[in-house]
């Protein structure tokens, strides 16, 4: 059946990424996704896949629930849930996950900015995502590459090519190259 072969899989401590274990917990039952989360606790390199799966699986209340329990928590642990707060458009929730994360004195770092652009493109947010990498300026947290071409491009596309020149720059200055 589905729920042994999810048993097997969690017994086995196989590591899996985000969208994998996001598979393996539709299929668990209720105690093995328990006994997950318990030993994601104590391990902070399953952390990050269970919050992803969580948040993939649009259960973002799990997701931070798991985070706030965690004594051993690294913010890039935050990145899934917080990206999948804005693919989902819960507001109420980024601002509370972002809360928890200040509460467990974590501060974004570029990666989490990176994550955050690239959701709000997902969703057509150009001025926010545009608003994010500001934002990530100011704290002097420089997203990836991954996160800024794709932001490069939709300025460019969007008519904003004065905004783009002006990200590009900023860019150079600080000493990244595109």
């Amino acid at each position: 059946s589905a729920a042994a072969l999810a048993r097997r899989i969690i017994s086995a401590r196989v590591p899996l990424n985000g969208s994998q274990l996001a598979a393996v917990l539709r299929m668990a039952p209720t105690s093995d996704v328990r006994r997950l989360e318990e030993s994601a606790l104590q391990d902070a390199q399953l952390l990050r896949p269970l919050v992803e799966a969580y948040a993939r699986s649009k259960r973002l209340d799990d997701a931070k629930r798991v985070l706030g329990a965690s004594s051993d928590v690294t913010v890039g642990a935050y990145s899934p849930l917080l990206a999948g707060c804005v693919r989902e458009g819960d507001e109420d929730m980024l601002r509370a996950s972002v809360r928890l994360m200040g509460e467990q004195q974590l501060q974004p770092d570029g990666d989490v900015f990176g994550g955050l652009i690239l959701a709000r493109l997902e969703r057509g947010e150009l001025a926010r995502a545009h608003r994010v990498f500001e934002m990530a300026l100011q704290r002097t947290e420089l997203p990836p590459p991954e996160a800024t071409q794709p932001l490069l491009v939709a300025l460019v596309k969007a008519g904003l090519s004065g905004s783009a020149l002006e990200l590009a720059t900023e860019l150079r200055l600080r000493g990244v190259r595109l």
